[in-house]
């Protein structure tokens, strides 16, 4: 971005600053539909709304806070399938988790949440159904929207297919060695504790 103009940086921000709130509307939602307690999802999007690295993270124009949304969301829909089961929340649930992969390789965390939500749905129902249960055709549609979605957000990948690639490698090292100056920023440097450790 031209850091001289103005119109531009603040049009940015309040972008990122708009799916900052978004997410903590979100949260409401998701602590409701957990909790089912009114009170309970307002304190847990209170925390989230003044959680530092949100805040924070609100000021800059990065992927991060935008991640946040999409991943909060495919959540948001995993609980939802969950709690009542309908199967459209398949679709809207492989539909963001693309979005959030497409936004940051990050949201690839996603799927084993997504199998874990599918399996739980299919052992609500009745023992002698589960196998059927198990492979209905929604699942594999959410996850072909999903795909579509990287697909129509990254669509270098089908463009420029060898450059995607070696970025992509790019950042599985990156992630697992920290930045090329020595600073530690891979998950096993702090074991999964760096937000624990100095973001609260």
């Amino acid at each position: 971005l031209d850091a001289s103009d103005e119109g531009m940086r603040l049009g940015f921000n309040a972008y990122i600053i708009l799916f900052s709130l978004a997410t903590v509307v979100l949260v409401f939602l998701l602590g409701q539909c957990i909790s089912g307690d009114r009170n309970q999802a307002l304190f847990s999007a209170l925390l989230l709304a003044t959680f530092p690295v949100n805040v924070v993270g609100s000021l800059y124009v990065k992927e991060d806070i935008p991640l946040m949304f999409w991943f909060t969301a495919a959540i948001a829909g995993m609980a939802f399938l969950v709690q009542n089961g309908q199967k459209k929340y398949y679709l809207w649930t492989g539909l963001l988790i693309g979005m959030a992969v497409a936004t940051k390789y990050t949201g690839l965390l996603l799927l084993p949440i997504y199998f874990l939500a599918h399996l739980m749905v299919v052992l609500q129902g009745p023992k002698g159904s589960r196998l059927k249960a198990f492979f209905p055709w929604q699942v594999f549609a959410g996850f072909g929207l999903g795909l579509l979605a990287f697909l129509i957000f990254n669509p270098h990948v089908l463009t420029h297919w060898p450059d995607f690639w070696q970025g992509f490698l790019y950042q599985v090292e990156y992630a697992r060695d920290g930045h090329q100056d020595g600073t530690a920023i891979g998950g096993s440097d702090y074991w999964w504790t760096f937000y624990l450790r100095y973001a609260i």
